[in-house]
């Protein structure tokens, strides 16, 4: 079974439980690779916590590769700050050092 055949599977059971279709296709193609997702995959996983509803037990075992290479992501506006202020401090130093040796 392709991974198509797998999404196409999980949107009719989608569609049975909820009484209407799944309208997020273009989200989950953007974002089922990316590093956030996974990493709350890989918490689930490791929580014990079971999958909501299992299709068949021959693709339980099958992983999926992610669409795209998961990319780090920003540094935030905190840490950014930290560290100009840091960087500013240990620039403020050394000028300070470079006028009292003149």
């Amino acid at each position: 079974m392709t991974q198509q055949d797998r999404i196409e599977e999980a949107k009719a059971i989608f569609h049975l439980l909820q009484n209407k279709p799944f309208k997020f296709m273009h989200y989950w193609e953007m974002l089922h690779g990316e590093r956030k997702w996974l990493d709350h995959i890989a918490r689930k996983r490791n929580d014990g916590e079971d999958e909501p509803m299992k299709v068949s037990t021959d693709h339980a075992n099958t992983l999926t590769e992610p669409a795209k290479t998961p990319q780090t992501h920003p540094m935030g506006r905190d840490s950014a700050k930290k560290r100009r202020s840091s960087d500013s401090a240990y620039s403020n130093a050394s000028s300070a050092f470079f006028e009292v040796m003149q």
